[in-house]
């Protein structure tokens, strides 16, 4: 298998402990070759990332980011540092920038995940003739029109990705993001959206197990759909009962504003996290707390006091505000 992360030094600590269950529930799949786009990751990190190499099976490489910052057109046309700063994600989106060679499969990982179970079958999944696969966001909405589309249609998390590089390069996925940004907008989560309105008609959907997102682990199906009207085709109680019981790739996703690194957080898939961080060469690993306003504590105290049906029609609403939001003025 061909992996890819991307990492600054503050998110190295996560994506270590993501790799680390990555090869450890993957032992059957003989070498894996993880590639790490480097956006400032420190020698120590480094050096432990390292190490993981030694217990497993697994090649690591690092792709510098250098290349794509060198590029000061590129820079300045994907600079956003408004509502929701979220200034180098784009990397991945010019893997063939970073890795010319390569025409076969790759699968991007974001840093905020564990990989749960074996997904040696994610990479051989038939993507009817798509340059990517990914899984539906579990949090989108209406908001949907405020990127121009149509609330219909399927709108995907960024997460996990399944790259077909070959393909990939003969439509010219980087060059079609890079115009969309520069002629056209730029959107309030970069490259999720960009992604969504640009490559729509080339990504096919993965099944929901690679990117199980933590909505799905703390309300029951029918109290997320009471909520969650998907006008769109969207997956259905039993494929995600069943992604609940074998769980491939577990995507954290920020809730209640804090991650399960953090001192005090009530993210339902806390429990992963702390096992495999047991395990990787960061378990010395202090939590600590979010930082986060008034505002969060509030949230989290509202989480904790009103009954849970309540609380995520509260949140759908706040969420949509915020996601419309960032996408004004684009």
């Amino acid at each position: 298998m061909n992996i890819l992360y991307q990492s600054d030094n503050n998110y190295a600590p996560y994506m270590g402990v993501s790799i680390c269950s990555l090869l450890e529930n993957n032992k059957e799949a003989g070498s894996i070759n993880i590639y790490i786009i480097d956006d400032g990751i420190n020698g120590d990190n480094k050096e432990k990332i390292n190490s993981l190499s030694l217990k497993y099976p697994a090649k690591i490489s690092y792709l510098t980011g250098d290349i794509l910052l060198e590029d000061a057109d590129l820079v300045k046309t994907f600079e956003y540092t408004q509502f929701r700063k979220n200034t180098h994600s784009y990397f991945k989106m010019f893997i063939d920038r970073l890795l010319p060679d390569l025409n076969e499969r790759i699968i991007y990982i974001d840093c905020d995940t564990v990989v749960e179970g074996d997904i040696t079958g994610l990479e051989s999944i038939d993507l009817k003739g798509r340059a990517i696969g990914m899984v539906q966001d579990s949090l989108v909405s209406s908001v949907k029109t405020s990127v121009g589309m149509d609330d219909t249609e399927r709108y995907y998390n960024s997460g996990v990705i399944l790259i077909d590089l070959k393909r990939w390069k003969e439509i010219n996925c980087s060059d079609r993001i890079y115009k969309h940004i520069r002629d056209i907008r730029t959107y309030g989560t970069v490259d999720q959206d960009v992604l969504n309105v640009e490559l729509h008609d080339e990504i096919s959907t993965l099944p929901v197990r690679y990117n199980l997102q933590p909505v799905h682990m703390d309300y029951s199906y029918r109290q997320y759909s009471r909520v969650y009207k998907h006008k769109e085709p969207y997956y259905g109680s039993e494929e995600i009962k069943e992604a609940l019981k074998d769980p491939g790739i577990i995507h954290f996703l920020r809730y209640i504003g804090e991650s399960p690194w953090h001192e005090g957080n009530v993210h339902p898939a806390t429990p992963y996290f702390d096992k495999y961080l047991k395990i990787s060469p960061w378990h010395d690993m202090v939590k600590k707390p979010s930082g986060k306003g008034g505002v969060f504590k509030i949230e989290k105290s509202m989480y904790r006091l009103l009954p849970k049906a309540l609380f995520l029609r509260i949140f759908y609403i706040v969420h949509d505000r915020m996601i419309r939001k960032s996408n004004q003025n684009h």
